[in-house]
């Protein structure tokens, strides 16, 4: 006789619609409330001790066979159960009870239960159908035709229901929906529509004229349902944020398998979780520093990666079997673990089935097996965002067999895969400026609290994650690109490793990264977790080796004094190439005799001897210029005050320097010969020392007797030394700068001095032959010299006249301009911003970091002064009658002034990088003001006795004007 529960009932308790229902087979009941059961009857023979006994409780799928819920309660406890609007729909779920603790599959003890609501549409997303890729489609973030795309929707009391997605065209309007829609069923409250490529690539065609961007939109039917399906807001549109730009992309057909019957239970992805097995930190010593370059407390600070890493776990069946085997179960335990520990991971069951029996049953077969796995995992507090698939045979291996002996490949054929994607970190990236080969640097690593207990693959899975070794990768430039990859030991999670960098030299001191040394080492470690760095494939640290190397360039003009470029406060003093020695010491026997051949010839003398001149001239000349450049690199334990090689270009290839100093001096003399002649003799640069020699020499060697006029200009010019760095720098923010480093000294860039003193007695005479610039060019030699002459005898004549008045005064005007340029700049370029931590990697971005890192300041000029000198002085003499001029002797007063006043202006333009990340320019400039001082003196003298100051001649100093800086111009360069 039966025993057991025969039919279970509604308590009454809980709002049921009871006009959708049907009694004793359906009940359909409100959402988000809870509705209770209880045994309504029993089979006759259940004994009274039966009755007390423990009930287990199913709440089972539509098929009665997948498992949402299982759970023992006391017999006089009721069930509860609830259905949220996201599970309302016509999908019904099946409630049953029973002392034994299997579901009945033959009776109908239960009820099935399911949800009304109004149907709407919650929410909508676009994403391109690849794995792992959810990363929405905007406006701002367009796909192309010939594009696979997934449409996902969220909806209420639509569960179960076969719905109808029409895509429409934002241009075309609502009355014109594109040709082809898409009839799916709404599973778990979620609508997944998958779009091949050449449906995309159909609309391109479909909707003839288009916009450079165009929008597409969607409208939702449903069985059961009059009309389109609203939003919360009454809307019909849904999914507006589709836009494709008018091109074609990469035309990726995916195919599909021939899956009848899709099952999903769970919530959907929220946040990411940490899961399964990992580590607490990993840090690296380099050369002492410890630097940690992971902290599972500070996740978000790190990159993650675009694509998501996707776990695929096996289950296998014996012939004819949905029943999970025991060997199964820990792989599935540890599955729970994990899949607890990250509610948000969602999750795909995919099952199969050897090829011995006919499609049917091999479908029917790998639906249960998928329920079976999905059951598993629900009745065991998975809440995650589970979908279950029955695959058949359809994607099992195919072979012709002789008979149905149970083979390898029908074992392999029988499973059940379960497929995850996981978000994943990108390799953590550390950068490091270390010496070549032949000193490289040991680095020590240490990766803190390595745990594998809860790693996903089991024990015996190949892909199993451990703690033991650390497979290492290095990629070098060294001689040629080489890879080698190895296993490293690790014990008590620390481990040794060897990093260094490659070198390469850079002839040109140009503005651009050295060749090979530009491209760092790379050195990768796979410390794989299934939290953070589970592929395998991927490393996850890398660490880039760059070139520790320094290129300096030197190059003075006249200039003595110490000026050497300085690496890291370290200064580098080197050697240069002067003058031109070597080329001119294996050329002077061969000049020598030619000069001497030349000489003998009469109509050639005077062309050798100029020639002769201008050699020595050259030479002399060349001796005014040094150049020198050098590099060095395996500096002492990563410091700068030591230097393990060097190499010196100028003494390898000084020939070469020289010619370059040669070749520079004589373009120098023809510019200025040039200009010479263009001028007539008459420009400033005539009249300099330095070419005075050679144009008196020429004008000798031509018998030329006209002297040069001084101007009363005196130029006195460059001594300019420069010097230029090339290396790599470490940012506070970890990335790797190629610096550029110029640092200038001219003092004087150049300096001009001019002092003219005028007399009262020159300037009458200056006044009483004063003519015009055609009376002069008119005079002849002989009219000249007469008018000296009487300048020179007037001049004395007015002179003795008025010291016989006791009066003079004399005005004296200076004018000096020393300008001197001074600068330091720094270029910080940016040589791996691909890795930048935080941004995209714009052009404005890499500006940003470059400029921020870089910084300079040109300063130009001391000052550049005028000046004005007033002197003016009188003299009173009183003289007796003669006859008693013996007796009283003559009374003299002096009077004098002096003024001086006195002004200069500098300019400064400064560089840098505001708090906003703008790069911009500031020019300054200067005013000293106007200042000077007056100094008045007034004596006595009697005869020949010593004069008495009356006022004592003592500087008394003024300010005319304030000194003041002002802001010519504050530019932001963008």
């Amino acid at each position: 006789m039966l025993k057991g529960v025969k039919k279970i009932r509604w308590t009454g308790k809980g709002t049921v619609y009871t006009n959708r229902s049907i009694p004793n087979q359906k009940l359909i009941i409100a959402p988000d409330q809870w509705v209770y059961f209880e045994v309504g009857e029993w089979f006759p023979g259940t004994t009274a001790a039966d009755k007390k006994k423990n009930m287990t409780w199913f709440r089972l799928g539509e098929n009665r066979r997948l498992e949402f819920f299982k759970k023992s309660i006391p017999s006089d406890e009721c069930y509860a159960c609830q259905i949220t609007r996201k599970k309302c729909g016509s999908y019904l779920f099946y409630v049953e009870a029973c002392l034994s603790g299997i579901k009945d599959p033959k009776n109908n003890t239960g009820l099935y239960v399911g949800g009304y609501c109004p149907p709407k549409v919650v929410s909508s997303q676009w994403t391109l159908d690849e794995p792992g890729n959810d990363t929405q489609l905007t406006i701002n973030n367009p796909t192309e035709y010939g594009r696979a795309l997934k449409l996902h929707l969220e909806t209420e009391g639509l569960n179960g229901n076969y719905c109808t997605v029409v895509v429409f065209n934002a241009e075309v309007g609502t009355d014109l929906p594109l040709k082809k829609t898409y009839r799916v069923r709404c599973v778990n409250g979620e609508i997944d529509v998958n779009i091949p490529a050449a449906d995309t690539m159909g609309w391109n065609t479909e909707i003839g004229f288009k916009q450079a961007k165009e929008q597409f939109y969607i409208q939702l039917k449903s069985d059961g349902v009059n009309g389109y399906i609203p939003d919360a807001k009454g809307a019909f549109m849904h999914a507006t944020h589709l836009y494709l730009n008018n091109k074609i992309g990469t035309f990726v057909q995916k195919t599909f398998g021939t899956a009848v019957k899709t099952a999903k239970t769970g919530k959907a992805e929220v946040s990411i979780q940490k899961f399964g097995c990992g580590f607490e930190r990993i840090w690296i010593s380099d050369r002492g520093a410890d630097v940690i370059v992971f902290d599972h407390k500070k996740e978000l600070n790190y990159a993650k990666s675009i694509t998501k890493f996707k776990f695929d776990l096996k289950v296998y069946y014996d012939t004819d079997q949905s029943v999970i085997k025991s060997e199964a179960k820990p792989v599935l335990d540890n599955l729970v673990k994990f899949l607890k520990l990250s509610p948000g991971t969602p999750m795909l069951i995919e099952s199969h089935a050897d090829i011995r029996q006919g499609d049917a049953y091999n479908q029917n077969l790998s639906e249960a097996r998928s329920d079976a796995i999905h059951s598993y995992l629900n009745t065991h507090g998975v809440t995650n965002k589970i979908t279950s698939k029955g695959l058949g045979e359809s994607e099992s291996r195919q072979y012709i067999y002789l008979d149905k002996k149970d083979t390898h490949e029908h074992k392999m054929n029988r499973r059940s895969v379960l497929t995850f994607f996981t978000p994943a970190l990108n390799p953590l990236l550390y950068n490091t400026i270390v010496p070549t080969n032949e000193s490289p640097v040991s680095m020590d690593f240490n990766v803190v609290n390595f745990k594998i207990d809860n790693c996903i693959y089991d024990k015996g899975d190949k892909r199993r994650h451990v703690t033991d070794k650390v497979f290492y990768k290095e990629l070098t430039n060294e001689g040629a690109v080489r890879t080698v990859g190895k296993d490293i030991s690790v014990s008590s999670g620390m481990f040794k490793s060897n990093v260094f960098s490659d070198m390469e030299e850079m002839i040109l001191p140009i503005v651009m990264t050295p060749g090979k040394a530009s491209r760092p080492n790379s050195f990768e470690y796979y410390i794989n977790c299934c939290n953070y760095f589970p592929d395998k494939t991927k490393p996850t640290i890398l660490i880039l080796a760059y070139s520790d190397a320094v290129w300096m360039l030197h190059a003075q003009y006249d200039y003595q004094e110490e000026f050497f470029f300085s690496s890291r406060g370290t200064t580098q003093r080197v050697t240069m190439v002067k003058g031109i020695d070597t080329i001119y010491n294996k050329a002077k026997p061969y000049l020598d005799m030619y000069f001497r051949a030349v000489k003998i010839i009469p109509m050639m003398m005077v062309t050798g001897f100029v020639q002769e001149l201008l050699v020595g001239y050259i030479k002399d000349q060349s001796n005014m210029y040094s150049l020198g450049y050098h590099q060095r690199w395996n500096w002492t334990g990563g410091l700068y005050n030591g230097y393990g090689r060097q190499k010196d270009y100028t003494a390898e290839y000084r020939i070469a320097v020289e010619v370059a100093i040669l070749t520079l001096t004589v373009l120098v003399i023809v510019v200025e010969v040039l200009i010479m002649i263009l001028t007539a003799g008459e420009s400033a640069a005539a009249k300099l020392p330095r070419l005075k020699k050679l144009i008196k020499g020429v004008q000798e060697a031509q018998k030329l007797k006209k002297e040069i006029e001084d101007l009363g200009f005196e130029f006195i010019f460059p001594q300019v030394a420069v010097n230029r760095g090339f290396y790599y720098h470490k940012g506070k923010d970890g990335d790797i700068y190629f610096m550029i480093e110029e640092n200038v000294t001219a003092n004087p860039l150049i300096e001009i001095k001019y002092e003219k003193k005028f007399t009262l007695a020159k300037r009458i005479v200056a006044d009483l032959y004063k003519k015009t610039k055609e009376e002069k060019a008119a005079q002849t030699d002989e009219e000249k010299d007469k008018e000296g002459k009487e300048k020179a005898v007037v001049g004395k004549g007015i002179q003795d006249l008025l010291e016989k008045m006791g009066n003079d005064a004399s005005l004296t005007l200076t004018f000096s301009g020393k300008i001197s340029a001074g600068y330091s700049v720094k270029f910080a370029i940016p040589v791996n911003a691909g890795y930048l931590k935080k941004g995209p990697v714009t052009v404005v971005n890499r500006l940003n970091k470059a400029l921020n890192n870089s910084s300079g300041k040109i300063v130009s000029g001391e000052k550049i002064v005028g000046k004005v000198v007033l002197e003016a002085k009188g003299r009173v003499q009183n003289q007796f009658w003669a006859p008693v001029r013996k007796y009283l002797p003559s009374l003299e007063l002096n009077a004098g002034i002096k003024l001086n006043i006195e002004s200069y202006i500098s300019h400064e333009r400064t560089y840098g990088v505001d708090i906003q990340m703008n790069p911009f320019y500031k020019d300054m400039i200067y005013f000293s003001g106007i200042k000077g001082s007056v100094m008045i003196s007034l004596s006595t003298k009697r005869g020949n006795d010593k004069a008495i100051d009356i006022i004592k001649p003592e500087p008394m100093n003024f300010v005319l004007m304030d000194p003041e800086t002002i802001t010519v111009a504050d530019v932001k360069l963008y």
